[in-house]
């Protein structure tokens, strides 16, 4: 629930600066305003230390609570901090040997002594030099002398009475012998490996420095709070502006009393946005975790936060579609709450999370009769409980009693359907065999028009859900609404298909192509008029949303094309697994199912939100609010 902020002057003496700040810290209810003119305070060295520190640790990996030691917390953190930067110069150094070693590696490991002692005896220069390799063989210079061939190039020597270049070879000039560089990067690499022992050993001190963290950002946060005052009446009085959420004033009425301090409320300036202040439990804290994801609503907006998180959940089992996947999940969820009772905060919201997903996963897993992606006959008892089955059946008892155009077209498909009067001989007839394999045809693409078909429902829903919530503030929602039903009626027809509204009954004297034609029509006629109402000729735009709404509705078909994707993976790699011995059988199957899962998660994770924040928010959220972010105590 998103709760209105209201804002305060605050006037106290400059005495209890301090002492009210400090307490107003621990309500965690006033976000104070800055001034227009004051600069933002940078936060303390040591808080800025203790978090490079944390931050070096957490990248290692080193994430254990340790029960720490003798040291204090800042002194760990400047050790590790100085390691760190260190570390960094170290890689980089190992990196440049190892460059230069891999270098000059072909020319072997000499002494650079013996090598100025042979240019003074003979009085000739000696040089080194490298070429690209050569695809057919191409002499060298006679006075050159060929070495090895290593990494696509040439490597020669040469000993000259005056230095010499040559046309595509290059000279090398080596400073520092091989068994010397070699040298310095055993000594390189053991320095890196003290620091590494240093990380480790340190690492027992993270809890320490987490919590000192803690408090150097409170006192921090403090300090930035207090500064945002002005000093009045000869620096007798403070003054400062804050914003409270209308359901904690009583809060700021009690530190009055506890100060002598004087509030008043004030009005918003002229462009100034006030903080979004969002109050929620349970499922809908949950749902508010996932809207902040992509922006924060503005104080004219209804909290989306319960739609979002049974819409997310929802949707993510929808793409997933497997009751299998789903016993995964829960297996998961399971396993975290045993594994980890204490979380708290956002860790336990997101086992939630997990938890209600993995409950939907099984649950539309079942209806769509799905499971590991087995290919289950007909007459399986799990599949002889699967809601889309039970539609699919009677999709074809429809067919089978009109003999129209799809009826024929599966007779000539498979001539014995011909002699099938029920929808369990069609799907039991309606097959073909492919190496031993029995694929059901017949029921597979009635499954898939349904699914889609059930894909574009799920959008005419929710963007309803989306109109209606805004309806107070665009009534030509209303219109919008309608037309999307009316499409939803009229369009089957007219592209010679049958929906699932026809085939479930027909409604004696009804013909859905006029309704639906009356309803597409009057709807989109009734948003206009209400549009022209309102905003008189810049109604005229409202024709434009025709393409946008209707596209909306297509964009809910993702749902059925990652639901398909999935399932078709999922068959094919039991189908791959099965061809191969047991053992390597299972292998494939196994690691073709986890990266379905990877897939699924992505899919799942990135449709689910985008249907919400795209299509569903268009028509019922403002965004671009400011969260409220008050002056509060930090907890590790």
């Amino acid at each position: 629930m998103i709760i209105p902020t209201e804002k305060y002057v605050i006037i106290g003496l400059k005495t209890d600066l301090d002492s009210f700040f400090r307490d107003a810290q621990k309500k965690g209810c006033l976000e104070f305003v800055p001034r227009k003119t004051s600069p933002k305070s940078p936060l303390s060295t040591e808080a800025t230390l203790l978090y490079k520190a944390l931050r070096a640790l957490r990248s290692r990996g080193y994430n254990a609570d340790g029960t720490g030691g003798e040291l204090a917390p800042l002194v760990v953190a400047k050790a590790l901090c100085e390691a760190e930067e260190s570390y960094v110069q170290l890689l980089e150094k190992k990196r440049l040997l190892e460059a230069e070693a891999s270098r000059i590696r072909p020319f072997g490991d000499f002494d650079q002594e013996k090598i100025a002692d042979l240019e003074q005896t003979t009085h000739r220069f000696v040089q080194f030099y490298s070429r690209k390799a050569q695809k057919q063989e191409k002499t060298p210079p006679a006075e050159l002398i060929y070495l090895a061939t290593d990494h696509d190039l040439d490597y020669f020597f040469g000993l000259h009475r005056e230095k010499r270049a040559y046309e595509g070879y290059i000279e090398m000039v080596i400073e520092k012998p091989l068994g010397l560089i070699l040298c310095d990067l055993k000594d390189v690499e053991t320095e890196i490996a003290q620091i590494e022992h240093l990380f480790t050993e340190y690492a027992e001190y993270r809890s320490l420095m987490e919590e000192a963290l803690v408090g150097k950002l409170n006192e921090d946060h403090l300090v930035q709070a207090a500064s945002l005052s002005n000093a009045e009446l000869e620096q007798k009085l403070f003054s400062v502006e804050a914003y409270v959420p209308k359901s904690r004033v009583h809060a700021l009425e009690e530190l009055q009393r506890s100060y002598a301090v004087y509030i008043e409320k004030v009005l918003f300036e002229e462009g100034e946005t006030a903080p979004t202040y969002m109050e929620n439990r349970g499922s809908e804290r949950i749902g508010e975790d996932l809207v902040q994801i992509y922006d924060t609503p503005s104080t004219h907006d209804r909290d989306p936060s319960f739609w979002v998180f049974w819409f997310f959940s929802f949707f993510y089992a929808v793409i997933i579609a497997d009751a299998g996947y789903g016993l995964l999940y829960f297996l998961l969820a399971l396993y975290l709450k045993y594994r980890f009772p204490n979380w708290k905060e956002g860790k336990k919201r997101a086992q939630n999370l997990l938890l209600t997903i993995s409950c939907f996963s099984i649950g539309w897993g079942v209806l769509v009769g799905s499971y590991f992606g087995i290919n289950l006959s007909p007459e399986h008892p799990l599949k002889k409980i699967s809601f889309v089955q039970f539609l699919a059946k009677k999709k074809a008892r429809y067919h089978i009693d009109k003999k129209d155009t799809v009826y024929q077209e599966w007779v000539q498909r498979y001539p014995q359907l011909e002699g099938s009067v029920s929808p369990k001989e069609w799907f039991l007839e309606g097959k073909n065999v492919i190496q031993g394999k029995v694929h059901y045809k017949l029921l597979q693409e009635f499954t898939n028009a349904i699914l889609i078909e059930i894909s574009l429902l799920i959008g005419i829903i929710h963007l309803t859900l989306s109109f209606l919530r805004n309806l107070h503030a665009n009534p030509g929602g209303l219109g919008w609404m309608i037309a999307m039903l009316g499409g939803y009626l009229y369009f089957p027809p007219f592209l010679g298909a049958v929906s699932m509204v026809q085939f479930s009954g027909e409604i004696p004297g009804i013909s859905f192509p006029f309704l639906g034609s009356a309803l597409l029509y009057g709807g989109i006629g009734l948003a206009f008029l209400i549009a022209m109402y309102k905003e008189r000729f810049a109604g005229l735009l409202e024709l434009a949303n025709v393409i946008q709404v209707f596209a909306d509705i297509l964009s809910y078909l993702r749902l059925y094309a990652l639901a398909l994707a999935g399932m078709i993976m999922a068959d094919t790699f039991n189908q791959i697994g099965m061809e191969f011995t047991p053992w390597i059988g299972w292998f494939i199957i196994l690691l073709g199912h986890s990266v379905n899962l990877v897939l699924g998660v992505m899919g799942g994770v990135i449709h689910g939100l985008r249907l919400n924040f795209l299509e569903w928010y268009h028509y019922s959220f403002t965004g671009g609010g400011k969260a409220f972010n008050p002056l509060r105590l930090l907890q590790k």
